[in-house]
């Protein structure tokens, strides 16, 4: 009897498919050949290291061991391979970066004074539920609704208050009104003239 193999995406699960990793791998670079090669050698592992007729593994699991296989074969090709998938911030001025959790818990201690422990626990709860997600990207209006979340979870309902959005952020707004932008006099103080801000 075959085995089958499923891939369980957040709460989703759909049949494995080596086009998808075949294709992660010509997108980084590697020669067409070589990826058939490690999609197929993937697939043959999962089969064979399970007994169980139909075989569950996370897309995360997937992903670690094509970073492997990869890592043997080129590391630059490896590095970007990683890169890629790591889930990247859109900003404001409509550009990408690379999820960075250390900006929720500066952002946090800065707009909150909340304690670094708690700050930094935060940060990894919402990375974790940012990778349940398997979104492509996500926006910072999103990671500061899921911190808020998180600190209503965590009974931070004062923080929360601190740490939501009237439009723009709290701490950007009180920031405004007592500081206002000095990059430019010629500027009245207003949402406009407050500096670029990348915290989160």
């Amino acid at each position: 009897m075959t085995r089958q193999v499923f891939v369980r995406k957040s709460d989703k699960m759909e049949k494995f498919n080596d086009d998808k990793i075949i294709n992660s791998l010509l997108n980084v670079g590697l020669q067409a050949s070589l990826a058939v090669s490690i999609a197929t050698e993937i697939f043959e592992e999962i089969k064979n290291n399970v007994s169980d007729h139909e075989i569950e593994i996370s897309s995360k699991e997937i992903r670690a061991k094509v970073y492997e296989k990869l890592k043997n074969t080129d590391n630059n090709l490896a590095d970007k391979y990683l890169k890629g998938n790591t889930t990247k911030v859109r900003t404001s001025l409509s550009t990408f970066e690379d999820f960075d959790a250390n900006k929720i818990t500066r952002s946090l201690i800065e707009e909150t004074d909340i304690d670094e422990k708690i700050a930094e626990r935060i940060s990894k709860n919402v990375k974790k539920q940012m990778g349940k997600l398997n979104l492509e990207f996500v926006t910072a209006p999103l990671i500061r609704e899921m911190v808020c979340v998180e600190l209503l979870k965590g009974g931070f309902e004062n923080e929360r208050k601190l740490y939501t959005r009237l439009g723009m952020p709290v701490y950007d707004v009180t920031f405004l009104i007592e500081h206002g932008s000095k990059e430019n006099a010629n500027l009245q103080f207003n949402p406009e003239s407050l500096p670029y801000d990348e915290k989160v």
